[in-house]
């Protein structure tokens, strides 16, 4: 009996060190995103100080680097732009969102590390990009994106971007839990899901993203508790459900 006691409690004590090493490593891998967003809004600002233009929307940054793509200027880092108003069906491809990472990467402005070059990734079976080539991948899970938003009005760096859909160049995919989301939001901005810099999304799918799906009993599929189907800027993150149901947007400028 004292010998199948102590086996127990052995037992115990390596699931409990398993269960805290697991843990440490998502909380390293948290703060490993929360670094890169740092380092990405530091070569943003570089390359705005440096070119008076935002990367992807530099319209003559073929004039710099002889083969690179040019944006358009008018601030906004688009994939597609609408030529009939917003919300509306009719658009025009940019290509900005791709052409962002092309401009920061090693290839370009050497801003940040990664050679980028600016392909369209739905059409990389005819001469386009992979996913893997032409986004930077994420800590938090997938790889990273940034997108215009028509309804903020501004630009963004978006989480969980992945495989491409048939109209832009890729969707995005939920990566954290709540309390991830909480504990990222509050090391970069307020920890408020829909305030400040930092907003909280529970949507996958196109983007620009979605609100997030509110629900008014905390629930194991939305990201955030408030006023159901509104922009409620008082809503909080769910962290009583434990299931991967947020991404964010951070915001760029």
């Amino acid at each position: 009996m004292l010998e199948l006691s102590i086996v127990i409690v052995i037992i115990g004590i390596i699931v409990a060190g398993v269960t805290a090493g697991q843990a440490l490593v998502k909380q390293a891998k948290l703060r490993s995103g929360v670094s890169e967003y740092n380092t990405f809004s530091q070569a943003f600002a570089a390359f705005k100080l440096q070119y008076n233009s935002l990367p992807g929307d530099l319209s003559n940054a073929s004039s710099y680097w002889g083969s690179a793509h040019n944006g358009d200027g008018n601030k906004k880092i688009e994939d597609r732009y609408p030529t009939v108003g917003y919300p509306g069906t009719n658009f025009e491809y940019r290509g900005e969102n791709m052409y962002m990472w092309e401009h920061l990467g090693s290839g370009r402005a050497k801003l940040l590390p990664g050679n980028y070059n600016g392909r369209d990734i739905y059409l990389s079976g005819f001469g386009g990009g992979t996913v893997q080539s032409e986004l930077p991948a994420s800590s938090f899970g997938s790889y990273w994106g940034v997108a215009y938003d028509y309804n903020r009005n501004k630009n963004y760096f978006v989480t969980g971007a992945t495989t491409p859909s048939i109209s832009i160049d890729y969707t995005t995919n939920n990566i954290l839990r709540p309390k991830d989301a909480i504990y990222v939001d509050s090391k970069i901005d307020d920890g408020m899901p829909y305030s400040g810099r930092v907003i909280a999304t529970s949507l996958a799918g196109n983007y620009p993203i979605n609100n997030p799906t509110y629900s008014n009993v905390s629930s194991n599929n939305v990201c955030t508790t408030g006023t159901a189907g509104s922009v409620d800027k008082a809503a909080v993150y769910n962290i009583s459900n434990s299931n991967v149901s947020c991404s964010l947007i951070m915001e760029v400028n």
